[in-house]
């Protein structure tokens, strides 16, 4: 439904709080210690959301909303998807500010990749900064950053650093 991963998701849950039981249940059920969340735009604000709700260990976010708040979003100028944003409203999700979500419990690591040149995604990851554990990154690339930067390897990069670290902990934690 396009709703920042707030509402159902088809064939996989009813409601934000069913996707997160879902990828609860599925995290205990699979024996799953470590988590890494990664999403673009939309999918950013999800990956940052659930990540709070979670405490994944690492978010990897391209361009993401930070803050649907109406009254946020127009004070930082983002205009996009007025039909989806009154949608929003006259559902009343809860939950529409990662920032606040993140104060109370954050992810371990969260790096916000966001292309500066653009006045919207500049000021929805400047919303996030200063936060414990967030690292703001500035690239080239547009909204779309997640295609150079894939293109570069950086994303890959960055599992690879992050499964080197799950590994350590294991022969560490093992020994």
């Amino acid at each position: 439904m396009q709703h920042w991963y707030l509402g159902p998701i088809l064939d996989f849950s009813y409601s934000y709080a069913d996707t997160l039981a879902n990828l609860r249940r599925y995290i205990m059920e699979n024996g799953i210690t470590r988590v890494a969340l990664i999403g673009s735009s939309m999918g950013g604000f999800a990956a940052m959301k659930l990540g709070s709700d979670i405490s994944a260990d690492l978010v990897l976010a391209f361009a993401p909303q930070a803050c649907l708040h109406a009254a946020w979003r127009e004070r930082a100028l983002d205009r996009r998807w007025p039909w989806k944003m009154a949608e929003i409203a006259n559902i009343g999700y809860d939950g529409l500010d990662v920032r606040r979500a993140y104060i109370s419990s954050a992810p371990a690591s969260t790096v916000l990749f966001y292309d500066s040149s653009l006045h919207v995604d500049r000021q929805h990851a400047r919303h996030m900064e200063g936060l414990p554990g967030v690292e703001l990154i500035e690239v080239e690339g547009g909204h779309h950053v997640a295609t150079p930067l894939a293109r570069a390897g950086e994303i890959t990069r960055r599992l690879k650093q992050f499964e080197s670290a799950l590994e350590l902990t294991h022969e560490h934690g093992a020994a």
